[in-house]
């Protein structure tokens, strides 16, 4: 067929043949344009997720660190508070088991053996609590 052809009908079936080149580039372009655009997008959702994350890991480190340094404020002030103030404490307490008056004796039990609540729990004696709360005997109750 194609020895029988003239030149008309090879310049139309060139041209056919050309059209389908075209529309075959054109659709194979347009599959790759989306291939690519899709791994864009999802490139960018990554890194956008990657930036939340790491946005969101940065603001939790500060906010911890910003609490860790209020709670170690608040214990610093604690303490100071009851070093200025156990001294006056201590001695109160001392000086008043050593008086003879009667409603001392259960302050100096209290001071030396402890004493049991209304619930019938045992407390370590007001001696060595306020010495455990200063770090005397073991590590201080306030600590982390």
């Amino acid at each position: 067929m194609l020895g029988f052809m003239t030149s008309a009908g090879a310049t139309v079936l060139a041209a056919v043949i050309g059209a389908v080149a075209v529309i075959i580039s054109v659709v194979a372009s347009l599959f790759v344009a989306r291939a690519s655009a899709t791994a864009a997008v999802k490139t960018a959702q990554t890194s956008a997720t990657a930036a939340v994350e790491a946005a969101r890991a940065s603001a939790t480190a500060a906010v911890q660190a910003k609490l860790d340094e209020l709670k170690q404020a608040q214990i610093t002030s604690v303490i100071q508070q009851r070093i200025d103030r156990y001294p006056f404490l201590w001695k109160l307490c001392q000086e008043s088991i050593t008086l003879p008056a009667f409603w001392l004796n259960e302050l100096s039990g209290i001071w030396s053996r402890g004493f049991e609540d209304d619930k019938g729990v045992s407390h370590t004696n007001l001696a060595a609590s306020m010495k455990n709360d200063l770090g005397s005997y073991m590590q201080a109750a306030l600590s982390l």
